[in-house]
């Protein structure tokens, strides 16, 4: 038995401590995990099928955005890195958004995200971690404050080695971001939605937001011949900004085309009569 209790006490000093995987490869707490783009919508880190993980070398899997889809961490040419210490740079690329730079963006010693996104296209932020209803959180924490030490106590052996314990990290207690609601065409709690007629009481995703994205235009582009709900999204866009009278069918044909080409050379992009990121970014900025 007292053999038994020697090798126990063995083990426990001279076997080196193993970190948990969390802290090296975290994923993204399922409380905390929305960021937000006033012209874009919020940006779900937690998706399903998303897997998004985070490592000392950078971040993968894909970010979901409501309305244009998914966004790749870690594209073949490119990708998120991360120098170990929670300071990210490289790109992101999202299909219907092109890069995002994010060299702006710090996961501090609590694995909480700041700083925005910039989208490179329009060089201009495309996503934000820092607003009142948004964060985004990971398990995986800085090297340096994985490795820091408490303490330290003889490993015994008559050597008079010291072995240095791991820090014990205590994360502030925080109240978790719920998921917010979102009622299309609702600017706060107040009234009802201009597309659908539902009440806005129960909406909580543009509360504290100066722009709510109201028209979802879809995530292609919309050209002469494209039909379906984004095509009526624009043609509500048309008929409140211009007072058209266009028949809400979704049918987009070479008159409405004309009607968005000059739309275009008037608010100082390329008239194509394409309707792509830039007219949708631009068409959902002027709608308050």
């Amino acid at each position: 038995m007292k053999n038994f209790y020697i090798l126990i006490l063995f083990i426990l000093f001279f076997t080196p401590f193993v970190s948990f995987g969390s802290t090296v490869d975290g994923i993204i707490d399922p409380q905390y995990h929305f960021a937000w783009s006033a012209y874009l919508g919020w940006f779900n880190w937690t998706a399903d099928q998303g897997n998004v993980h985070v490592t000392d070398s950078g971040l993968t899997g894909y970010i979901w955005n409501q309305n244009y889809g998914w966004i790749n961490l870690a594209p073949t040419s490119s990708g998120v890195k991360n120098d170990g210490e929670g300071h990210l740079s490289g790109f992101a690329w999202g299909e219907n958004l092109g890069w995002g730079d994010y060299s702006g963006v710090t996961i501090d010693a609590n694995g909480i995200f700041h700083g925005s996104v910039i989208n490179v296209k329009l060089n201009s932020p495309s996503l934000t971690f820092d607003c009142d209803q948004c964060s985004v959180k990971t398990d995986w924490r800085p090297a340096s404050v994985r490795n820091n030490t408490i303490s330290s106590v003889p490993t015994g052996g008559g050597g008079g080695g010291i072995l240095s314990l791991p820090t014990l990290i205590i994360n502030p207690i925080t109240t978790p971001i719920t998921t917010p609601i979102i009622i299309p065409n609702c600017n706060g709690t107040i009234g009802f939605s201009t597309s659908t007629g539902q009440s806005c009481a129960s909406n909580t995703g543009g509360m504290n937001s100066p722009i709510v994205v109201i028209y979802n235009f879809g995530t292609t582009i919309l050209k002469n011949g494209s039909r379906g709900n984004a095509v009526m999204e624009l043609q509500r866009f048309l008929n409140d900004k211009l007072n058209l009278g266009l028949v809400v069918d979704g049918k987009l044909g070479l008159k409405t085309i004309a009607v968005i080409k000059k739309w275009q050379l008037n608010n100082g992009l390329v008239a194509d009569g394409l309707v792509g990121i830039k007219t949708k970014t631009k068409m959902n900025a002027l709608v308050y």
